[in-house]
């Protein structure tokens, strides 16, 4: 059987026998009673896992009425656990080295405190001492407390760079991309670089359209440019052209497909990016920039009439003329951007991809969501493609209690929010959409309707930013077989075996990022004059036996949502100002930032 633990005190565990797989029972350890102890009718439960120094995820076996390792936990090998060690508190003797020992607090709460031998470097002068973001190992387990082995000190605690790494370390997310961006630019050591297009859209047959103005528009200072697009207005009819970054075929052309690692996309933190891609693809050679020649994979929107519509897809080679900036007068004045907006406009009242077409932010998003929505039916057709799909949230009750407070009062989620004057429109919209589904990855043997888009998708695929999205990556050379090598299939065919991982992943990525974002947020108001501020959405009221109230909070202009826990009784969907806070998780002592409302 499997023991799992629940807590880093062993106050509670449960065991999943390996016969059983989804069965699991949970013990607590006042469940045992030495004195009326029956060795023959022995549960196999009823033993102290501290007592025999078990971690969880060990595999045990019982003989003699003891548990025996059969298979030890994973956590026995890892030689990078994250913790925090503390070294502003006691200290807990020395080892053999003569190094005092310091508790470790690991990340993982099914984990106990560990002891770790350090030699404190900290300034003689001062007498503050400041805990460390460190990694460890097991070394042995034979008095109360485990003894670690400090593998990789991550710096101090107070530093926020130091935090944003830690996050990544602790779920996972630190995996290195060192040697795949050497193996890329030793290969293109060997080549022409400027003349890699040339060379491909000769060996791949690829329409030639550098002919053509295309521009892009995204943020200011971006560097790894997806998408760009072009509209060409002819006499019988108009072609709006969404070129995307084809990254698939110049991984192909370099030979790189065994060199990608598991960073499955690009994370974005306060301090930078950290690139699913090598910089020199990424931020270069993938991205189109203007006045590079480019290799794009293309969709073509040609409208005969209003309603007489046409779609095509094939890789093509450009040479966009301009990078624009969101909202940027150059862009808003450009006759090309006229035409299109213009366009979109009039296409938006027949596909209701997005609300209102008002400015080039609505743009880029009606032909992104135009160019996955349309990929997906064609990948359909070819059974084949990571899929995007949803599924219905009913209640609070379907959303998992945490610290096992019994809940006193259950209010279910409205589905269809009435329209409230005093309810901001995007929050109104928000509601409808967080309320009524929750979206992960899926294989095309689980296509289900996309209820997120405007009034309802059939199917929805990501495809417009393969430099920073794995799923998209696969959904490109999925769509060009014909146009890929063996090796490009066999690494498309193995993502397409491991999208239970993409879709965790995916979720730890958007948990760093948060927890990331509201630390900085905090730090800003912190070091300057300014309170911060900001405006929210209470939602999801859950009420404790201990008066406490819990709400989700949705804050538009962070794209973000919280927790507040008040005592304080609000109703759901009320609007209220809130601030962000810092404190100390008790158990992990992680600091954390939260929201109060003001």
């Amino acid at each position: 059987m499997e023991l799992i633990i629940h807590d880093r005190h062993y106050e509670t565990w449960s065991y999943t026998p390996k016969e059983v797989p989804n069965n699991s029972s949970v013990f607590n350890l006042v469940d045992f009673d030495p004195i009326h102890f029956d060795p023959i009718h022995f549960d196999p439960i009823h033993f102290d896992p501290l007592e025999f120094k078990l971690f969880h995820g060990d595999i045990i076996l019982l003989k003699a009425y003891e548990p025996v390792i059969s298979s030890p936990s994973p956590y026995r090998s890892n030689d990078a656990i994250p913790g925090i060690l503390i070294v502003d508190g006691n200290t807990y003797g020395r080892l053999n080295d003569n190094k005092l020992l310091y508790k470790c607090i690991p990340d993982d709460k099914c984990l106990p405190a560990f002891l770790i031998p350090y030699e404190y470097k900290g300034k003689d002068f001062s007498k503050i001492k400041i805990n460390k973001y460190i990694t460890f190992k097991i070394k042995t387990w034979e008095d109360k407390h485990p003894i670690g082995t400090l593998t990789n000190m991550l710096g101090d605690v107070d530093k926020s760079d130091n935090f944003y790494n830690y996050q990544l370390v602790c779920k996972g997310l630190n995996q290195s991309i060192t040697a795949f961006t050497k193996t890329t630019k030793d290969y293109l050591k060997t080549m022409d670089r400027e003349n890699i297009t040339h060379e491909i859209i000769l060996n791949k047959c690829i329409e030639d359209r550098r002919d053509q103005y295309v521009f892009s528009i995204d943020p200011a200072g971006s560097k790894d440019i997806d998408d760009a697009i072009s509209i060409v207005k002819n006499a019988n009819n108009t072609v709006i052209s969404i070129y995307i970054a084809n990254v698939p075929i110049l991984l192909d052309y370099l030979q790189l497909w065994t060199h990608f690692g598991e960073r499955i996309s690009t994370i974005y933190l306060p301090n930078g990016k950290q690139t699913m891609l090598p910089a020199i693809l990424s931020d270069d050679l993938c991205s189109l920039l203007s006045g590079k020649e480019r290799i794009a994979f293309c969709m073509d929107i040609c409208l005969q009439n209003k309603k007489d519509i046409t779609i095509n897809f094939k890789p093509v080679t450009i040479k966009v003329r301009k990078n624009y900036v969101y909202e940027e007068t150059s862009l808003l004045t450009n006759e090309a951007y006229i035409q299109l907006y213009q366009t979109t406009k009039a296409l938006n009242m027949q596909y209701k991809f997005v609300d209102i077409v008002k400015d080039s932010h609505d743009v880029v998003e009606f032909y992104m969501i135009f160019m996955n929505f349309e990929c997906s039916k064609k990948l359909l057709k070819e059974n084949t493609g990571i899929f995007r799909s949803t599924k219905k949230i009913e209640t609070v009750s379907d959303i998992p209690i945490i610290e096992n407070i019994p809940i006193i009062e259950n209010i279910p989620i409205i589905e269809n929010i009435p329209i409230i004057e005093n309810i901001p429109i995007e929050m109104q919209k928000f509601m409808q959409t967080y309320n009524s589904m929750s979206g992960n990855y899926c294989d095309v043997t689980n296509v289900s309707a996309h209820a997120l888009i405007g009034q309802g998708l059939s199917s929805y695929v990501h495809i417009t930013s393969p430099i920073r999205r794995l799923v998209d990556l696969i959904n490109l050379i999925e769509f060009q077989q014909e146009y890929m090598s063996e090796p490009a299939k066999a690494f498309s065919k193995c993502w397409l075996q491991k999208i239970d991982y993409i879709n965790s992943t995916m979720k730890k990525i958007r948990k760093v990022q948060n927890n990331c974002l509201l630390l900085d947020l905090y730090l800003k108001e912190k070091t300057s004059s300014l309170h911060l501020e900001y405006t929210g959405l209470l939602f999801n009221k859950t009420v404790y036996n201990n008066a406490i109230c819990k709400y989700s909070i949705y804050i538009p202009e962070l794209k973000i949502v919280s927790t507040i826990k008040t005592k304080v009784n609000i109703y759901n969907y009320t609007v209220v100002t809130v601030s962000p806070y810092l404190f100390k998780n008790e158990d992990s002592l992680l600091n954390k930032v939260r929201f109060q409302i003001v």
